[in-house]
């Protein structure tokens, strides 16, 4: 059914304005494909290898290696790096810089996700003894980001 009605739907809601936009039948598309996005990955695991890899003053070689050894792990999701010009900065990489994606939407890496490989940290550290599986690798859908943009593939 997502799959169905995305194409139509996704072009409807463009071209709505902010009162259209606010009941569009895409925000109920984007829920449900959420849901069976997390439902779809629920056992796959992130290796115990890759916790904490991308810690502060990592470089953009570790995260390429980083982002195509989760891409490799994380089907039906597929794992981008975010910034267009990955090789511009041979020095340690402060942002993220990758996003998930579904056949249908790009997901933000979840704050879990982002604990687990390093990239932030906290005084309430809720990590547990077990890596992280995908479905909590999913966090805000990414409808500040242009679906139309072309991300890079990470390469090892």
């Amino acid at each position: 059914m997502v799959g169905y009605l995305w194409d139509v739907e996704s072009a409807d809601y463009e071209q709505q304005d902010a009162e259209g936009r606010a009941g569009h039948v895409l925000l109920s598309l984007r829920t449900l494909a959420r849901w069976l996005d997390g439902c779809c990955t629920a056992d796959l695991v992130l290796p115990a290898h890759l916790v904490g890899t991308l810690a502060p003053g990592r470089t953009a070689a570790t995260l390429d290696h980083v982002l195509a050894e989760l891409d490799s792990v994380s089907e039906p999701l597929r794992v981008h790096r975010s910034d267009h010009n990955p090789r511009a900065n041979a020095g340690p990489v402060r942002a993220p810089a990758f996003l998930l994606s579904s056949p249908n939407q790009l997901y933000h890496p979840s704050e879990y996700l982002l604990r687990e490989l390093g990239l932030k940290s906290s005084a309430n550290d809720d990590r547990t003894s077990s890596p992280a599986v995908p479905g909590t690798w999913i966090g805000e859908i990414a409808t500040d980001i242009d679906p139309v943009i072309e991300f890079s593939a990470p390469t090892a």
